[in-house]
């Protein structure tokens, strides 16, 4: 295990949590690292068609970035306990196969819709949640936590900067229709989490509002 995420786990098996808070914790972060695989293997496929030089630097280093991420919420997940998991059925599987019907059909704008607009706005906003919720537990993984979210807010800014040309009115149709049928995954890969939101307070609709604030209107579940 890199030194890195050894840090990083020890300090949030530190954390002073109860049992079942520890418990929810651990489960959190195991959804966290699934979605960042997600969208490692999506950034992958999606560098091979990208059609400019820039993009496909800027979806390498996504790569490198979604694999640290998802070995730092491994770690920390397993110095709580957390065993893996496989949520059934499996939203992740789901989403993931999308994005890869997309590469495979080199439908690179709609894969970018995909993955850095509404995958990456879903997990800004997991990470916000965590990042509110570890700062009352100290802030020891303050620069860190800063780091991740700065990486994955590029990210989703690359998807907006696609379709900054366009409106509400304007979104071209196969756009939209991505947007919304991937808003409905994401909906049932929040939905697959709800045991591990259940301990906090927390409901699958209260992060689906999360991720709505940060989608276009067009893009929302309620559009």
């Amino acid at each position: 295990m890199p030194a890195l995420t050894v840090d990083a786990a020890a300090t949030v098996a530190g954390c002073a949590l109860p049992a079942d808070r520890r418990a929810a914790l651990g489960l959190f972060l195991r959804h966290l690292a699934a979605g960042e695989r997600v969208a490692r293997d999506a950034a992958r496929g999606q560098a091979c068609i990208a059609p400019a030089g820039r993009d496909r630097r800027f979806l390498r280093a996504q790569v490198r970035q979604e694999a640290l991420h998802a070995a730092l919420f491994d770690g920390c997940a397993w110095s709580l306990g957390a065993t893996p998991f496989e949520p059934d059925p499996q939203p992740y599987r789901d989403y993931s196969a999308s994005i890869e019907v997309l590469v495979a059909g080199h439908r690179y704008d709609e894969s970018v819709v995909a993955t850095q607009l509404v995958l990456e706005a879903l997990g800004d906003a997991m990470l916000a949640r965590l990042d509110a919720g570890l700062a009352r537990h100290g802030d020891r993984l303050r620069e860190l936590r800063r780091t991740i979210r700065r990486q994955e807010t590029a990210h989703h800014r690359h998807g907006l900067a696609l379709i900054a040309a366009w409106d509400d009115d304007t979104i071209p149709e196969r756009l939209r229709a991505c947007a919304l049928r991937h808003r409905a995954l994401a909906a049932a890969m929040i939905s697959s989490g709800e045991p591990a939101m259940r301990p906090f307070a927390l409901a699958p609709a209260d992060l689906e509002a999360d991720l709505d604030a940060r989608l276009p209107r067009w893009a929302r579940g309620d559009a």
